[in-house]
């Protein structure tokens, strides 16, 4: 088995976690924030979605 790590990033302007396994992205999870507490979770492990995330993007105005 592939040693996993976790790395606290920004996924769709909400905080997230991205799980890798080795150097593959399995999973990552963003979360909905209200009043200081999560309240919600959503996880996105569809290998098709799963490179995009893994894709850098730079953000301007």
């Amino acid at each position: 088995m592939a040693d996993r790590r976790t790395e606290i990033v920004i996924a769709n302007a909400a905080p997230a976690v991205a799980v890798y396994a080795g150097d593959a992205l399995e999973v990552v999870i963003t979360m909905e924030v209200a009043d200081g507490k999560i309240t919600r979770l959503y996880a996105v492990a569809n290998p098709d979605k799963l490179v995009a995330a893994a894709t850098t993007r730079m953000v301007s105005r």
